[in-house]
């Protein structure tokens, strides 16, 4: 039982110091005088020593112990035992049972969180309760708990001082006091506290700085401890076959991780013999998830490289067909196949060889013919008796469900959809076309409607890119405010959802040319064009680019520019200038 295991373990420490109890007390004395105040405190804790080591008398043991081992001496007026008690006893003076890493030394005391709420009290706090105090600094000891402090009292207000309740309240009596004996002595109690004060600041002073080599020492003693210990670990577990394992760095910075390897204490046969099972367990462990990664690693490599030659691959494609998204080529059996082999050879050459094959050629048409289908289908479920042309008609808008569902797209943006919604796999990014279901954003085609009924568009006969080149401004007569700031927005614009429901109406040609030359200056200026995106191809050759270096590769290689011949492969966001402008009377405001 863990009752009994507890009591032999006590029966053996006090037998261990029942020897000491037969010597002579001036030789125990002159013992003691050589270890450290903190064994002094804790044999002072015991039944037996209590007595002697608390006794006045036994002050010389605590100096002597304390110069012994370089501890400066005890801020005023503490003892020696309660100086030693503040230096190395962690638990809270106020409750005694809660963790009290840190000293609070402006107050000389250790306290936890729970207490120091209780305790202490901010100047405000204290005149609510009647403790008015001058010199507050001078008088009180204090504690500054940061301007990060979790207490959210003092965090609301700002509080960047508390001082202890206590020492206020004794304080407050004994001025109280002296005020009553008049000026002089209310004078004097004042000199003697602040030099009181001062002599215990200048102590406090010498003590931290003592502290902060004393915990620079700890930790590189403990760092010495961990790195004999880290090292032992490695020797024993390389005899027993895992030293080529540990030669991994990746493996090493695992294992000394590992609580039972990154503790304070030297290993001995008798705790190698209660953690080898398990640290042979975690090793095994860390050698089979670096071989995972390592293979993980390989097929993300190859990943890469499918894809750097499906780029190269995609200039060849017919020009009625789009290049499928490269995760489901590579989820497609052959090349997945080649692509999860295990081990680590190249298969570079195989990749090379399924793209030239037949069935490669195959599988994209195929990948197209349902990707059409889909888009269809999702096309005739709004409109039955819809035909495949009309498929490329400017109020035929789709959005994908389950990726980005506020993205609109016509029918070739729509077929050069790459879902980059993470999938379960982990060496391929985005997600397969399964995952994406085509649907008609119909929101999207009504207020399409609304603006060719303002500009006399007939929807029936204008396709896609027709209203691209087009790419109406409407004046919302909804948002117009008070102050007389007018909203105008393009059809492209992603916005332009928020002025579905508005009143809209055409604009002057004269506003047009106004707002369409500061749109120009503007994209010139800030670089902040979408047609720059790789979002359009070449009717001719699958050329894909930006617009402007689109057009310019149509000049000089087909002698056309017409934006009819350019394919778009993005959203309307991507692939139109999709400007929202407000207008107060004197100057065009361009929003993106």
């Amino acid at each position: 039982m863990p009752g009994d295991e507890i009591r032999q373990k006590r029966r053996r420490i006090a037998g261990a110091l029942q020897w000491i109890k037969e010597l002579p007390n001036e030789l125990v004395c002159e013992i003691f005088q050589y270890l450290q105040p903190r064994d002094l405190l804790l044999l002072a804790r015991t039944t037996y020593f209590r007595p002697m080591l608390m006794h006045r008398s036994a002050e010389f043991i605590w100096k002597a112990s304390r110069r012994n081992h370089g501890i400066p001496d005890p801020i005023p007026p503490m003892s020696e035992p309660a100086h030693a008690n503040l230096l190395f006893d962690g638990t809270c003076h106020f409750c005694k049972d809660g963790r009290a890493r840190d000293i609070l030394w402006f107050a000389l005391v250790r306290c936890c969180k729970e207490c120091l709420v209780v305790k202490f009290s901010s100047e405000e706090e204290l005149y609510e309760t009647g403790i008015a105090l001058p010199s507050l600094d001078d008088l009180v000891p204090y504690h500054d708990p940061g301007r990060n402090t979790k207490i959210q009292k003092w965090f609301i207000c700002g509080v960047r001082r508390v001082y202890l309740n206590s020492a206020a309240k004794t304080l407050l009596g004994e001025y109280a006091k002296s005020e009553r004996e008049g000026p002089a002595a209310l004078s004097a109690f004042m000199k003697r506290k602040i030099n009181e004060r001062q002599l215990v600041l200048e102590q406090i002073n010498v003590c931290q700085l003592w502290e902060e080599q004393w915990d620079a020492e700890k930790k590189a003693n403990n760092q010495a401890i961990r790195k004999e210990r880290a090292d032992a670990i490695i020797r024993k577990l390389g005899a027993l076959g895992w030293k080529e394992e540990l030669q991994f760095e990746s493996s090493r910075r695992k294992l000394l991780a590992h609580k039972r390897v990154n503790e304070t204490k030297l290993l001995t046969e008798k705790i190698w013999s209660n953690i080898q099972a398990e640290l042979k367990s975690v090793i095994a462990q860390i050698q089979t998830d670096r071989l995972e990664e390592e293979q993980l690693a390989v097929k993300k490599g190859r990943f890469a490289y499918l894809q750097k030659r499906l780029l190269m691959y995609e200039g060849c494609l017919s020009l009625n067909l789009f290049m499928p998204p490269a995760v489901d080529i590579a989820l497609w059996y052959p090349l997945r196949a080649l692509i999860e082999s295990s081990g680590h050879i190249s298969v570079e050459d195989d990749i090379n060889q399924v793209l030239r094959d037949a069935s490669f050629c195959d599988f994209i048409a195929n990948w197209n013919t349902s990707r059409f289908q889909a888009a269809f289908h999702a096309l005739r479920e709004y409109r039955p008796d819809a035909v495949p042309n009309d498929m490329f008609m400017c109020t035929t808008l789709f959005r994908t469900a389950g990726c980005n569902a506020s993205r609109v797209y016509g029918f070739t943006g729509i077929m050069a959809h790459k879902c980059h919604r993470l999938h379960g796999a982990k060496w391929y990014s985005g997600a397969p076309t399964l995952s994406c279901r085509i649907e008609l954003h119909i929101p999207a085609i009504q207020f399409t409607r609304r603006v060719c009924g303002m500009f006399r568009i007939n929807p029936l006969t204008t396709s896609f890119n027709d209203m691209l080149a087009l790419n109406p401004l409407i004046e919302c007569k909804t948002c117009y405010s008070e102050s007389g700031i007018r909203h105008f927005v393009r059809w492209c614009a992603q916005s332009a959802q928020d002025h579905r429901d508005h009143y809209l109406s055409p604009v002057s040609s004269d506003i047009v040319n106004a707002i369409s030359l500061r749109e120009s200056e503007n994209c010139q200026a800030t670089k902040r064009n979408r047609e720059s995106e790789h979002h359009y191809r070449c009717k001719f050759c699958n050329y894909r680019n930006g617009l402007a270096t689109l057009r310019r590769h149509l000049r000089t290689f087909h002698g056309s520019i017409q934006l009819w011949d350019v394919v778009p492969l993005g959203s309307l966001h991507e692939v139109g200038r999709s400007t929202v402008v407000k207008f107060n009377g004197k100057v065009f405001n361009l929003l993106y």
